[in-house]
């Protein structure tokens, strides 16, 4: 009985220091690593997020979206996630999951995969610099990938932020994927404007040949981005 009520003791003390929030975003062309996933059109994205005291972390997200395939085309995309994050010698680190699953889509096409990942950042001033390794043993059919990113995020005049990215993406069977290994940077600049995050984004890759992009696609392409984003406490 001890344990019992020591353990209830723990998991009160968790859940009364644990936050949960949920979000809801409108882009005008979901981009992923660089990558157009709503064929260069709009889409609505929303997602429910647990962060407690000890740093462990979990939630869900949703987004329309838009592969083209010939059938069995998904019409969404549903991600579950977790981890735990810390500082060390004022470093923070993150390490995660990610499950990323297209309910909707034909079988056939082995869309749902998951990832694990393992960041650092450090805040310098107001400019916080990070990078983060990603992982899959298995990217949608496309055998073990790896992703490696940088982020800069630093505040600009007039509440004005400025996102900088850069990332490299490599797959073992790039046939079946449909995309050689590229290079992919973001130019972000946001404000928030009534309670909403709202940024215009410019993305391009090295993809230069769409015959290289999805046999044939214009979604590696530069492009601008506009999201339009709001978080709300649940409890």
């Amino acid at each position: 009985m001890k344990i019992s009520l020591f353990a209830l003791g723990i998991l009160f003390c968790l859940q009364a220091q644990a936050d949960v929030s949920a979000n809801l975003n409108f882009t005008d062309n979901y981009v992923y690593r660089g990558i157009s996933n709503s064929n260069n059109g709009p889409a609505i994205q929303g997602g429910i997020d647990y962060y407690n005291a000890l740093g462990l972390y979990a939630g869900v997200w949703a987004t329309s979206m838009d592969f083209q395939l010939p059938d069995g085309d998904p019409s969404y995309e549903f991600d579950i996630y977790g981890g735990v994050t810390g500082e060390f010698a004022s470093i923070n680190w993150d390490i995660g999951f990610l499950r990323f699953t297209y309910p909707n889509a034909a079988s056939k096409w082995k869309l749902d995969a998951h990832e694990f990942h393992l960041g650092l950042s450090k805040a310098i001033n107001d400019i916080t610099i990070g990078a983060v390794y990603h992982y899959s043993p298995d990217y949608s059919g496309a055998g073990h990938s790896h992703y490696i990113e940088t982020n800069i995020d630093l505040p600009l005049p007039y509440e004005f932020n400025l996102a900088l990215h850069a990332g490299h993406q490599t797959f073992a069977n790039n046939v079946w994927y449909g995309l050689p290994d590229y290079t992919d940077w973001r130019i972000a600049v946001g404000r928030d404007i009534a309670g909403f995050q709202v940024a215009l984004g410019w993305t391009d890759t090295d993809v230069n040949n769409n015959d290289a992009c999805f046999f044939g696609t214009d979604w590696c392409d530069s492009t601008f981005s506009i999201d339009v984003r709001t978080d709300f406490q649940l409890f």
